[in-house]
């Protein structure tokens, strides 16, 4: 009788007693969990494949739907943005039956989606397995320095192109080096007054090739300090606080690359403009002496 204790007391499993019971422990938890983890990533990369299709041909002829973005919506509740996301994902990851391919069929949806915004090259960079939270960083970082890299060469192109361009003005505007005076006319009839505009250069501090040399070294000191920070966000160790600390440090040389291209275009729009001045006086004077 159960009041006897024939048939034994009824005992509930613990949580523990069910987890040891179902997975044996961590190592069988951990491989399950893995494996559906995959599969969702599969999962993932198939739907995008399969809305592609829909996109792409007329299977949808009868559905009664207009478009694949109103037939996932209303049939899976997927909207237009997240099947624009699996599909991006299929085009990535995806091979041409629709199956993920080797080398991104280790890593999980969530890391599958975060490495959307980066390029493809970039991507494949990032360590697999990390933390979500490692991972976002990993992915900032190396969109700040996309970003950055991409402005400073959009920058230093328009910069950059400015010099020669005001050189090239300079040399048109001087057929002859204009600064001195014409050499039919006597240096004595120019008079006392027109000596200092005689002189064919007066000393130009600005012109100094140590502005040059400044320009590159700044850039060769930010490309090298680009390199580093990118490698050392590659290493599965990396140390974040530092790694920001080098991302500062960058951006100060990134200023400094910027400061030294103003420097060498004011350099240069002075050049041109005191030489059109000086252009003009020498002008003045040989009218006025003719």
């Amino acid at each position: 009788m159960a009041g006897n204790g024939e048939l034994g007391e009824i005992r509930l499993e613990t949580p523990d007693q069910r987890a040891v019971r179902i997975w044996g422990g961590y190592a069988g938890y951990k491989a399950e969990l893995d494996h559906v983890v995959r599969g969702t990533a599969e999962s993932m990369v198939r739907i995008g494949y399969m809305l592609k299709a829909a996109r792409d041909s007329s299977i949808l002829d009868g559905s009664g739907y207009s478009d694949v973005w109103e037939f996932a919506e209303a049939e899976y509740g997927i909207g237009k943005s997240q099947a624009s996301r699996f599909m991006t994902a299929a085009d990535r990851y995806g091979d041409a039956a629709g199956r993920i391919k080797g080398e991104w069929a280790g890593r999980s949806k969530m890391e599958l989606i975060e490495l959307l915004s980066i390029p493809e090259d970039k991507a494949k960079e990032i360590p697999q397995g990390l933390p979500r939270e490692d991972l976002r960083k990993a992915v900032k970082t190396v969109k700040r320095l996309d970003k950055l890299v991409k402005e400073l060469q959009s920058g230093a192109d328009q910069d950059i192109d400015m010099v020669p361009e005001a050189q090239e003005e300079m040399q048109e505007e001087e057929p002859a080096p204009t600064a001195e005076p014409d050499p039919q006319i006597e240096a004595a009839d120019l008079g006392e007054e027109a000596q200092p505009d005689a002189d064919p250069e007066p000393e130009e501090t600005e012109t100094d090739p140590r502005n040059t040399a400044i320009a590159e070294g700044s850039y060769l000191d930010m490309m090298k300090a680009s390199g580093h920070i990118m490698a050392e966000v590659m290493d599965e160790n990396v140390d974040w606080s530092t790694a920001w600390n080098d991302v500062r440090d960058f951006q100060v040389k990134v200023e400094k690359f910027v400061d030294s291209l103003t420097a060498l275009q004011c350099r240069d729009l002075r050049a041109r403009s005191d030489k059109k001045e000086r252009s003009k006086s020498t002008d003045e004077n040989c009218n006025r002496n003719m």
